[in-house]
């Protein structure tokens, strides 16, 4: 591949159908990743944007500094792997689920073949109230 690829991310949930606007763009540089490399490039995105913003954005997994209020030391010491983890568990548990060209992806090591019209979209799942 001579130059990265820009891909649209999506969200989509059982409640809300998918966004017809993607709720960023990644470059990749490369035409496979895994599930779990894909999930932590989007946390990891997501960390910088909330400390750059500094407002809550809508995130694969919450993002909530312990400390308020968010000062810039706060903000700037988000350990922005405890996300990842986060979000990779909540793969693990069910709780989202990612689709790449219509297909779902299962397993967290699942290498991802990526094309420049590839469409990715994680697909959260709300659990039943109560349950």
């Amino acid at each position: 591949m001579s130059q990265p690829m820009k891909l649209a991310i999506f969200d989509s949930s059982i409640t809300h159908t998918q966004n017809t606007q993607p709720v960023m763009f990644m470059l990749f540089d490369y035409e496979q990743v895994s599930a779990k490399a894909l999930i932590r490039r989007r946390v990891t995105y997501e960390v910088e944007q909330f400390q750059q913003r500094r407002e809550i954005i809508n995130t694969l997994v919450p993002i909530e500094p312990h400390k308020k209020p968010y000062t810039s030391e706060v903000l700037d010491n988000i350990n922005a792997e405890q996300y990842c983890q986060q979000a990779i568990d909540a793969f693990q548990q069910g709780r989202f689920f990612i689709i790449v060209d219509q297909e779902q992806i299962t397993e967290l090591e699942e290498m991802i073949r990526l094309r420049e019209q590839s469409k990715i979209e994680f697909f959260r799942l709300t659990p039943l109230v109560g349950g």
